[in-house]
């Protein structure tokens, strides 16, 4: 029998936001435990996701992966085992971001983005799917860092051209100003690096509309306050998104899981495809907020269904692979699009 969980389990997935340290899994946390400490892996805390309920327990959370991958050698573990469980979902075309980090004595920032990049062309190419990667800003870290990392992605383009793609605007959102950022990304773009940048988190309406109308973004990520009914401060944000059609990159699980939306069924991502904006479901942070790429196909599939608003059932699935497939118009490595037609 035709399920829906037999539909999204055969989807070819395309995942285009997914960071590497929100995406391990726990059995790649207790690996990396003992190869770190050299003992028992049950003696690692990790914490319950189920308890997370607001955006700052959930940006906690990062510090356990961070204290895990603090080597060349624990990053391509980790970068290994996240392409490896992306393949075994379903997904084939991949876009991993994440923050090069130093570790005194041990791992300069140059190895970071080394051992991150030669694991994912390695592993990618033994799962036979396409896996790209963006090196992403900090934005609570103010210009000096940004300016390092965007140097970081320069050197590593050339070294990696096919693999490295763009950069990434990510970090607390209520830390830093992004605004500040801007003219490093717009250089990003003129020196032809893409950009993905998380836009309104939270509630940031001048941020957000700012960061729409200069130009210096390829993709936005979670949009959560630029779309209707997100409150008053909501409406600029929401024409401005609207005016530059910037595809969205829409995370379920971790909007819900962190509380800045109240429940699937109000999520924004109905609103923007019945806008017909662009729009991609993702996963941000698969592990770190309980969830799959195969997971969000699901939700968004039973949302469906429960909805009077759209006609659902998945013997309807064109409509799905559609929308599946349309994300490869989004994809950080445009030419690949143009390659397919589409």
């Amino acid at each position: 029998m035709w399920t829906t969980a037999k539909f999204c389990a055969q989807l070819p997935k395309i995942e285009l936001h997914a960071h590497l340290n929100g995406s391990l899994s726990r059995d790649t946390l207790k690996r990396l435990h003992i190869m770190k400490e050299g003992n028992s892996a049950d003696d690692i805390d990790i914490p319950d996701i189920t308890k997370m309920t607001n955006l700052e327990e959930c940006f906690k959370i990062f510090g356990l992966a961070h204290s895990l991958t603090s080597s060349p050698e624990a990053l391509r573990v980790a970068t290994s085992d996240v392409v490896r469980e992306f393949a075994e979902d379903g997904v084939v075309h991949l876009e991993l971001r994440t923050t090069p980090r130093a570790v005194e004595s041990i791992m300069s920032h140059e190895q970071y983005v080394e051992a991150v990049l030669e694991e994912a062309t390695r592993e990618g190419a033994a799962q036979g799917i396409g896996v790209k990667v963006l090196l992403s800003v900090d934005r609570s870290q103010g210009e000096a860092a940004a300016q390092r990392v965007l140097t970081l992605a320069l050197a590593a383009r050339r070294r990696w051209p096919e693999a490295l793609v763009g950069i990434d605007l990510s970090g607390n959102p209520r830390s830093g100003c992004a605004r500040a950022l801007l003219p490093l990304l717009r250089d990003a773009r003129a020196r032809g690096l893409r950009v993905a940048a998380h836009c309104a988190e939270v509630e940031n309406e001048a941020e957000a509309v700012a960061l729409m109308e200069a130009g210096v973004a390829d993709r936005l990520g979670h949009c959560t306050f630029a779309a209707p009914g997100a409150g008053a401060g909501a409406e600029a944000a929401w024409a401005a998104l609207r005016a530059t059609r910037l595809p969205v990159e829409a995370c379920l699980s971790s909007n819900v899981r962190c509380g800045t939306v109240p429940s699937y069924a109000s999520h924004h991502f109905g609103a923007l495809r019945r806008h017909n904006h662009p729009v991609a479901l993702c996963t941000d942070d698969k592990k770190n907020f309980g969830s799959s790429a195969l997971k969000v196909w699901n939700i968004h599939l039973l949302q469906r269904k429960r909805s009077n608003k759209f006609e659902i059932h998945f013997l309807n699935g064109r409509k799905q692979t559609w929308l599946n497939l349309n994300s490869i118009k989004y994809f950080i490595l445009e030419k690949v699009a143009r390659e397919m037609n589409i």
